[in-house]
């Protein structure tokens, strides 16, 4: 991050001019203008908040779009301040790039609450890179502009206006709410009258009015109420209400009218840098020497760019979307994901195998009725196989093998840039069971309560390549650490030891020691026994009947647990009820007692299939929580066996 502040010894003299003048922000007098007071006396009290920190009163946007001039949009926000500073609410955030997305005019008014009003300084704006756990070069940054001091009954405003050419021009999106209750959501686009303009929503097309009038495009929602943090929500993503919008010519060029009007546009930059050359085809023909098949060819061509060729984005200028020459990327040994892409398209190309690059989106929703390539941020391969279908792969992923996705792409949108493609097509979910986690312990209790047990933990699948990539390059201290971590909410002083892993390919197995002192509980004479240690007992989370969101359990999967119990001798326990369950439209829970020749074995079975439950599937989902967390904490009465005949 690099903090622009006056006298910092951060940025030149120079560089700070190049910012100013980006930026063109205002040094007229402090007094905010009329709009704002406006918006406070017309919006301020029309939405109530019993948890937001901010509120809504303002978010307008007026923009235009016309033939050979870029997008223009002039940003209005004002927001008051409910709690503490104000949060993310009270913050300005805005992309900005030197080479498609420009910022001008910045300014900003803190109107405070015993009267006085400050204008934005410099020195309160910060511009950062993107924030990604990869390396990444790229002229797109973030600016953050925040005032100091911000208290409850503070009016924060902002105004400024985004300059947007090429394709950051054809496609908008807008968000009209996250979780802060906000009184007024304006859009106005200008747009010439033989253009077409279309939109659509996420999770607000029953609270957006839309209108038209000759060449003026109107989206408008007003007093949207607070939308609660509720328990069990899927990520932001799926709770945020908004709109998206497209705007270009009817016809002619730069015209985007169909999906395959984008599949044709991207193959024009995507198909030449495959294109294999001398280097590259030999590379590829002494990769597969010892391969014996096609199918074997493939893997191991895919497996290449996968582990020797480094994910390393440099996303500056045409590099944003335009992948470099497949030679290039194989000399340079790095690339990202349209580089690494192309570099094995090339490979294949070279022995014969036709593939073809894949658009999809790792971060957004793809809108299908709103063809545009803005609506990507992930390219991926794609080889057809004998039904012409494709079956996809993506070499930027170190967790996957050929023929699997990383489960977060599973189910997504998916252009195949194929000049054939008339449409967007679905990318396989994987099944839930490829999704396994088993945990297998042979425990023994011991007289004075305490419990030592052997545990191994197998990843299959998909969590198999998860895991690997998670524990990859870590010491045996440092895992056995982590899982102490892990168990310490319930297990009381336990003790990870003897820590291994052996790596089977489609499965991880790690192994350990567990010691935990007192495992058991007393209570009035009573000694309560735990079968399942891995979990302990906990409250049901909350489920309202007047609930608003959608009802999530977490993502697909299923996890087994299987504990062999050696109790002490003469010690048994009372089972009554041997099977329980809790099952719903989109988890289900499992868990068995039985008792043989002196073992105790208890078994659980949880699927979940990541989907959500509608918020009006609240009763079930309710019923379904109260019963999940009885059979985690299913608590046993162990006592001599004499006293239980």
């Amino acid at each position: 991050m690099r903090a622009w502040r006056r006298g910092s010894p951060l940025i030149s003299l120079r560089n700070l001019v190049k910012l100013l003048a980006l930026l063109e922000i205002s040094t007229s007098a402090a007094a905010a203008p009329g709009w704002v007071h406006d918006a406070i006396a017309d919006c301020r009290g029309r939405v109530t908040a019993e948890d937001a920190e901010w509120a809504v009163l303002l978010d307008a946007h007026r923009c235009r779009v016309a033939a050979g001039e870029p997008y223009r949009e002039r940003v209005r926000r004002v927001v008051e301040v409910l709690r503490g500073e104000g949060g993310e609410g009270a913050t300005l955030v805005e992309s900005v790039s030197s080479n498609w997305r420009h910022m001008r005019n910045l300014k900003g008014w803190h109107l405070r609450p015993a009267g006085s009003e400050e204008r934005l300084d410099k020195d309160w704006i910060v511009e950062f890179a993107v924030d990604r756990e990869v390396p990444m070069y790229t002229d797109t940054r973030f600016l953050v502009a925040k005032f100091p001091a911000l208290e409850p009954g503070s009016i924060v405003a902002f105004e400024y206006q985004l300059e947007c050419s090429g394709w950051a021009a054809d496609y908008h999106w807008f968000t009209v709410q996250k979780r802060a209750p906000v009184a007024e959501f304006r859009v106005e686009l200008e747009a010439p009258a033989d253009w077409q303009v279309r939109s659509s929503t996420w999770r607000a097309a029953d609270r957006l009015y839309a209108a038209a009038d000759h060449g003026h495009h109107y989206w408008i929602a007003e007093n949207l109420p607070e939308q609660p943090l509720e328990p069990l929500a899927p990520p932001p993503r799926f709770i945020y209400r908004e709109l998206y919008l497209t705007a270009s010519p009817k016809s002619g060029h730069g015209a985007l009218s169909s999906w395959q009007d984008v599949a044709r546009l991207s193959a024009g930059f995507l198909d030449p840098p495959a294109a294999p050359n001398a280097t590259v085809a030999a590379q590829a023909r002494a990769l597969v020497t010892e391969c014996a098949t096609q199918a074997e060819q493939i893997e191991t061509l895919a497996h290449f760019v996968r582990d020797k060729i480094r994910y390393v984005a440099v996303e500056i200028g045409a590099g944003s979307y335009t992948p470099r020459p497949a030679a290039e990327t194989l000399r340079n040994g790095y690339g990202d994901c349209k580089d690494k892409t192309t570099l094995l398209r090339a490979l294949l190309s070279a022995l014969g195998i036709p593939s073809r690059a894949a658009l999809v989106s790792v971060t957004r929703h793809v809108v299908e009725t709103l063809p545009s390539p803005v609506q990507f941020d992930h390219c991926i391969l794609a080889l057809p196989d004998v039904q012409r279908d494709w079956v996809y792969y993506d070499p930027t992923s170190p967790a996957t093998d050929f023929g699997q996705l990383p489960a977060p792409l599973g189910g997504g949108r998916v252009l195949v840039i194929d000049r054939g493609e008339t449409a967007l097509r679905r990318l396989p979910e994987p099944p839930v069971d490829a999704l396994l986690r088993r945990l297998e312990a042979t425990a023994t209790l011991a007289a004075d309560g305490g419990l030592e047990a052997t545990v191994c933990v197998s990843s299959f699948g998909l969590l198999a390549g998860e895991q690997r990539c998670a524990v990859r390059g870590a010491a045996a201290s440092v895992r056995e650490q982590e899982w102490q971590s892990r168990l310490a909410p319930h297990l009381s002083a336990a003790r990870v030891t003897q820590y291994s892993l052996i790596d089977c390919g489609d499965l991880l197995l790690e192994s350990f020691h567990l010691s935990v002192p007192a495992y058991v509980r007393r209570s009035a004479g009573l000694t309560l026994f735990h079968p399942n240690p891995f979990y302990g007992a906990e409250p049901p989370v909350a489920i309202g009947s007047e609930r608003q969101q959608p009802i999530w359990f977490g993502p697909p999967g299923v996890e087994e647990i299987t504990v062999d119990w050696q109790l002490p001798q003469g010690t048994g326990v009372e089972i009554h009820h041997p099977r329980r369950s809790a099952v719903c439209a989109v988890a289900e829970l499992q868990a068995d007692l039985e008792e043989e020749q002196g073992v105790l074995r208890f078994h659980s079975r949880q699927t979940r299939t990541g989907r959500m439950l509608d918020a009006a599937e609240s009763s079930a989902a309710r019923q379904f929580e109260i019963e999940r967390k009885r059979l985690r904490g299913w608590s046993l009465l162990l006592a001599p066996r004499s006293d239980l005949e």
